[in-house]
């Protein structure tokens, strides 16, 4: 794995950690750590699957603890980390391209356009567990 951490730019491994989401908790959810400093980073690709998770579980009144784990695509996402893959949408179709919506998606962010980020999210989600 050629990922190398921002702050010190040691190598960075990847690790199944569980985060906090007040009251929502989420296990073995692939992180990147560095060795020597301890950052902690989340790949963009993760980031999209999480937001996803969070907005069903945010739905449910009550505290959940999911396991990110039993999503089926899981082992998909680790390989593609590990790898340091992107992937693509079915078909290789323009426009669909992973890293491209990502980018968008951070535009969208900025600029605080709620819908925006909504579908990116949904068109992130559909390429990737497709």
């Amino acid at each position: 794995m050629s990922h190398r951490c921002p702050r010190c730019g040691r190598p960075m491994e990847l690790t199944l950690r569980t985060l906090h989401f007040p009251p929502h908790v989420i296990r073995r959810v692939p992180v990147l750590s560095c060795v020597e400093c301890e950052e902690h980073r989340l790949e963009p690709v993760t980031k999209v699957m999480l937001r996803g998770l969070l907005d069903q579980m945010v739905k449910r009144a009550e505290p959940e603890t999911v396991d990110f784990g039993a999503w089926p695509d899981f082992a998909r996402l680790i390989r593609m980390l590990v790898e340091g893959a992107s992937p693509r949408a079915p078909g290789g179709e323009q426009g669909h391209d992973v890293d491209r919506l990502l980018s968008l998606l951070d535009v969208a962010e900025e600029a605080g356009d709620t819908a925006w980020v909504e579908d990116l999210t949904r068109k992130i989600l559909d390429a990737i567990v497709s």
